[in-house]
């Protein structure tokens, strides 16, 4: 190489046991078959700004501290060296923090090491390569003439405790002994005696320290659980021997339902778990079984992985939130609503609640619904929802959220504003005349905004001269006036001209908005062009009662009969019955009547009480009409009259009450036969029980009773009449 050598990565810390350490680190990637290469190296410790310097320390990679102080924490820097000068230094090198050795297991250590024991104060001098195993080795002593047979060998922990000394004999010549079962990262102790056939010499003093390799930290116990939430876990364990080296951090395992880690997560560990001996982790499933191994590691090395835990198991948590939730459909008191259905985390959704508002926030909150879900609800199925009781015209937000027995999940994003659809106007009312001609109508609808709906923009207008509008006549839109009478309101008018036809009239109208048009609207009641309707007459006059079931009436046509504008009339109408009161409270019920197929009409009411109504053609003459037949009545009874005129325009008032007419009386009707019964008195008599008949006007003065008998053999046919009155 033709230059010095380059810069060196940190060195790394290798210790043996709490007293001896090795410091490693990797050549330099030129020159490293330079024969001038050596290296030099600083070490401090982390309490002082002391730096040892380090220098000539060969070709190999590695240097060898013993004794270092326990308890304190030190660094290593590093640089390489050659006949063309010396390279930079290396970063500082991870923080070694040099044990205390008594900190072991006391169950592992004999009792001089427990708690106040004391230990020898001398640094180990030799160092065994092996945790568990040392050798050891002395010089052959003199025998004084006598050939030396075995030796008695001591060892232990303390030589001043007898409790830790262990004794072996050894039946041979050999300067040599392995002894087993030692303790990892500890100092012994050995003394040895000769033995021969005369006895054995005194002891050897105790030898200087031999400290065995330590060991990398026993594998932990299988983590537990500190706490469970539904995403997150907290678990812990429990610090594993390590020789009294620190763990510098645990790694973690975890694996998902699967006990024999074949999926297994590994997870680094940090100084942070390494002193709480937990790690907490998150982003988990709910209601999800996983399983855990862990590792620690010191400065020596990494131990073996722990046994797997047993199942720990995330807690229930509610639904994730719903997904693209969407308007589908927004027509008049509905919208449609679709979304995906999210994650359950473990329990099976019950329920979608879908909420909305006037703002994104959601408050207040103007309503919501539920639709239910079921067990086969799973993630990613499309829900439909309609809702219904948005008020029209309503700008709102909707949101949804899933619900499972853990409870309500979170709601998802809002949708964009949506304003809630109006309607087609409803079905108006029928319309009404304002002002009338002898030609024209103007015809007049009142439109009131509707919340629910968008606003009439126009009306249209029909008419027909029957009720049922087999023929409608359209006329066209209605025009918008300038005022209406309530101030909300709208008012529409439609002037009709040019009638010739007397009517009547009957009008419907339909109105018009952005969404569609309405229904038609009942018909109007039946309007006539401005013509007076015929006047009220006078009480009809008895002729005579020509018969017991007819009577012969005479009236009086209206004073303005030939005079009213538009022409003459067309009928009139007799209403008569027996009672008074039926007229009087028939008056405008004359619809109730059933017109039979002679022109007349009768009520439903019960006999005698009865309204009779009969209609006839106006005679075409404006002279004193004929009088009108009345016939079917009652032979003997008194009958009530009122009559009437009906011209093109209408009917005109019923006539004051007639005084009352009575048809002529006859002679009784036939009685139904006679009853018979057995007599009380004797055998020779009988009862007889009579039902008197009809007496057709005139009350029943007397009765005569016929009896033929009795009817024997031989015997002529008496027949006798017996009066009473």
């Amino acid at each position: 190489p033709t230059d010095a050598p380059a810069k060196l990565a940190a060195p790394v810390s290798r210790p043996h046991n709490a007293w001896c350490t090795f410091v490693e680190w990797m050549p330099p990637a030129n020159g490293t078959e330079d024969t001038s290469l050596c290296y030099e190296l600083n070490c401090r410790s982390a309490d002082s700004d002391h730096v040892m310097h380090l220098t000539d320390i060969g070709q190999e990679p590695r240097a060898q501290f013993n004794g270092l102080e326990a308890g304190r924490t030190y660094y290593f820097q590093v640089r390489a060296r050659n006949q063309h000068g010396e390279g930079p230094w290396s970063h500082w090198s991870s923080a070694y923090l040099v044990p205390e050795p008594i900190h072991i297991l006391r169950s592992r250590v004999p009792r001089s090491l427990q708690a106040g024991a004391a230990r020898p104060s001398r640094q180990p001098q030799t160092h065994s390569d092996h945790p568990h195993m040392a050798v050891l080795e002395w010089a052959e002593p003199c025998g004084h003439g006598a050939q030396i047979i075995g030796y008695r060998v001591q060892y232990g922990l303390d030589p001043d405790d007898p409790d830790t000394i262990t004794t072996q004999t050894l039946l041979h010549r050999r300067t040599q002994m392995n002894i087993m079962d030692l303790l990892p990262n500890q100092t012994y102790y050995y003394r040895v005696c000769a033995l021969n056939e005369v006895g054995e010499s005194e002891w050897t003093d105790w030898s200087e320290g031999l400290a065995t390799k330590a060991v990398v930290p026993e594998a932990p116990a299988p983590p537990e659980l500190v706490k469970a939430r539904p995403r997150e876990l907290l678990i812990g364990w429990r610090t594993p021997f390590s020789c009294g080296f620190q763990v510098s951090r645990y790694d973690v395992r975890v694996s998902k339902e699967d006990p024999s880690m074949g999926s297994a997560v590994f997870l680094l560990g940090s100084e942070a778990n390494a002193e709480d001996c937990r790690i907490h982790v998150k982003d988990l499933e709910p209601h999800t079984a996983y399983y855990f191994q862990v590792r620690a590691e010191s400065s020596v090395g990494l131990s073996q992985w722990s046994e797997v835990s047993p199942p720990i198991r995330t807690t229930c948590a509610v639904p994730s939130a719903c997904e693209d939730l969407r308007v589908i459909e927004n027509v008049f008191k509905s919208i449609s609503l679709d979304w995906i259905s999210p994650e359950s985390n473990g329990l099976p959704i019950s329920a979608f609640v879908v909420r909305w508002a006037e703002c994104a926030m959601m408050e207040p909150e103007l309503g919501r619904v539920e639709v239910p879900g079921d067990d086969n609800t799973q993630k990613g199925a499309k829900i439909l929802c309609k809702v219904t009781g948005v008020k029209p015209g309503a700008r709102v937000f909707f949101d949804c959220a899933a619900k499972s027995d853990a409870g309500l999940g979170p709601f998802c994003k809002s949708t964009h504003e949506v304003v809630a659809a109006f309607g087609p106007p409803p079905r108006p009312d029928p319309p009404h005349v304002g002002t009338r001609t002898s030609a024209s109508f103007l015809v007049v609808i009142e439109d009131t905004p509707d919340e629910l709906r968008a606003a009439a923009s126009r009306y249209e207008l029909r008419y027909d001269f029957k009720p049922n509008f087999p023929e409608p006549i359209h006329c066209g839109d209605m025009r918008q006036a300038e005022s209406a009478s309530d101030p909300r309101s709208r008012r529409f008018e439609f002037p009709l001209t040019g009638l010739t036809a007397c009517g009547p009239y009957f009008f419907s109208v339909r109105a018009h908005n952005s969404v569609g048009c309405s229904a038609w609207s009942d018909p109007s009641l039946a309007q006539l062009l401005r013509c007076e309707s015929p006047p009220q007459m006078s009480a009809p006059l008895l002729v005579e009662a020509q018969s017991s079931s007819s009577l012969l009436i005479e009236y009086t046509p209206p004073a303005s009969l030939g005079t009213t504008m538009g022409g003459g009339l067309v009928e009139y109408e007799l209403r008569y019955s027996r009672s008074r009161r039926a007229l009087e409270t028939s008056e405008g019920n004359e619809s109730l009547l059933r017109v039979s197929s002679r022109g007349t009409a009768a009520s439903t009411t019960e006999a005698g009480k009865e309204v009779i109504l009969q209609r006839w053609r106006a005679p075409a003459h404006t002279a004193a009409p004929p009088p009108v037949l009345i016939t079917k009545l009652v032979c003997g009874r008194r009958y009530y009259f009122q009559i009437r005129a009906l011209s093109e325009y209408g009917a005109g008032i019923w006539s004051n009450m007639s005084e009352p007419f009575e048809t002529l009386s006859a002679p009784p009707s036939k009685p139904p036969p006679v009853r018979l019964a057995p007599g009380a008195d004797n055998p020779y008599s009988l009862a007889l029980r009579m039902t008197l008949p009809e007496a057709n006007g005139k009350p029943v003065k007397s009765c005569r009773l016929r009896y033929l008998g009795p009817n024997w053999k031989n015997r002529p046919r008496v027949t006798e009449w017996k009066d009473w009155g």
